[in-house]
């Protein structure tokens, strides 16, 4: 029942900070648009200009027909257009423009050499490739070049190449879109606001000589823990289904497992709760804790791969896992732990070491955190 009494205290001390809360739960979401907004400026549209010079061999003009068999035959996968220009100095007048990242020139005896590669000469069909080497849009967009003309003079000669290569994506990965990409460390970003609300949560107890009332009432050190943790962990649980809402509204699809995710998501709640409590032990007042905290928020949110992919020096393995610096922040397993499941649709088998080292930074933060609050704000004056 006391719990309880600190339960209910806690969620109308949370509905007076309501503004704090709000930014909370809406925090993650907010990055979660512009991140969207980010992914659907920056989308590919590769353009391939091609100056045909060929010069038709046997009624046929190999060169101008390349253009409506790639048109064909583009993939789905890659949004790439191919289309014809009239002269070298055209085509390097839209690379400049970026209205094309790559140009193909077919020579003036393409048709002539794929004649005679059809008969059975061993020869080489010439054509040239040229953009903007620093451009890395230049790279994809040459490479698809590349690929689409071999296949053609593949298809019109009839002879076959000496490899056959196929490509497999790994787990979901096939049907994933850029932006799906970022949504994990989005979410858990969602959790890591939680650093500032129950930090000031656990000082503003003390500020306030609740916890003096408490102790007087023979209230012990768990159960106002407790009480304040549950609270806590609702805010987090709210604000991840926040983001993980509009993010699905964006186009996301969460493909893993629910129980896995609701799995991760308690264990980053209570580490982040946890390292409140080392924050509110090392301030005196809520005005402290909105200075303070900023640093390690800081460094909980770029610093663990949440905002972009991050791999510090690896410190020790275990079972074949790399505890890395980075790692010494929870979130850094969390983030792994919800990619894995999202986009490779992982199981308990394979995110066994990031659950582990979640429940022992989440242990150990709260050892640490709970000593030094019973030192700092729980004694009796």
């Amino acid at each position: 029942m006391k719990i309880l009494a600190i339960f209910i205290k806690s969620i109308k001390e949370q509905i007076r900070q309501f503004w704090l809360v709000l930014l909370t739960i809406l925090m993650a979401p907010f990055f979660v648009g512009i991140y969207y907004l980010m992914w659907e400026s920056s989308q590919l549209n590769l353009n391939v200009a091609v100056v045909n010079h060929d010069i038709a061999a046997e009624g046929i003009n190999h060169g101008g027909s390349f253009c409506n068999w790639a048109t064909d035959h583009q993939p789905d996968s890659i949004p790439i257009q191919f289309h014809t220009v009239n002269s070298n100095e055209a085509a390097l007048k839209e690379l400049e423009n970026k209205k094309a990242e790559t140009i193909l020139i077919i020579p003036g005896n393409f048709s002539e050499m794929i004649l005679e590669l059809k008969s059975g000469s061993e020869v080489r069909v010439p054509f040239e490739l040229s953009g903007d080497l620093s451009d890395p849009n230049y790279m994809l967009a040459s490479i698809w070049a590349h690929e689409m003309i071999i296949s053609y003079i593949q298809e019109a000669t009839g002879v076959e190449l000496f490899y056959e290569l196929t490509e497999t994506p790994a787990g979901l990965s096939g049907s994933l879109k850029e932006f799906d990409l970022y949504v994990p460390g989005l979410l858990i970003l969602s959790l890591i606001m939680l650093m500032l609300t129950a930090a000031i949560a656990f000082i503003r107890e003390s500020e306030q000589n609740t916890i003096t009332r408490l102790k007087l009432a023979q209230v012990s050190q768990t159960k106002i823990i407790t009480g304040i943790t549950i609270v806590q962990v609702m805010v987090g649980l709210l604000s991840i289904l926040a983001t993980l809402f509009l993010a699905g509204v964006l186009g996301f699809d969460f493909k893993g497992s629910w129980g896995l995710f609701l799995l991760i998501s308690i264990l980053v709640c209570l580490s982040i709760i946890g390292f409140s409590l080392i924050l509110a032990a090392i301030s005196k007042t809520v005005n402290q804790i909105l200075i303070v905290g900023n640093f390690p928020l800081f460094l909980f949110m770029f610093f663990t791969g949440v905002m972009m992919p991050i791999h510090g020096p690896t410190l020790f393995k275990m079972f074949g896992y790399d505890f890395t610096l980075p790692g010494l922040m929870s979130p850094y397993h969390a983030v792994h732990a919800i990619r894995k499941v999202s986009n490779y649709g992982a199981g308990f088998q394979d995110i066994w070491p990031e659950l582990i080292a979640l429940a022992g930074l989440t242990i150990l933060y709260f050892w640490i955190g709970a000593v030094l609050f019973k030192e700092k704000h729980l004694k009796l004056k």
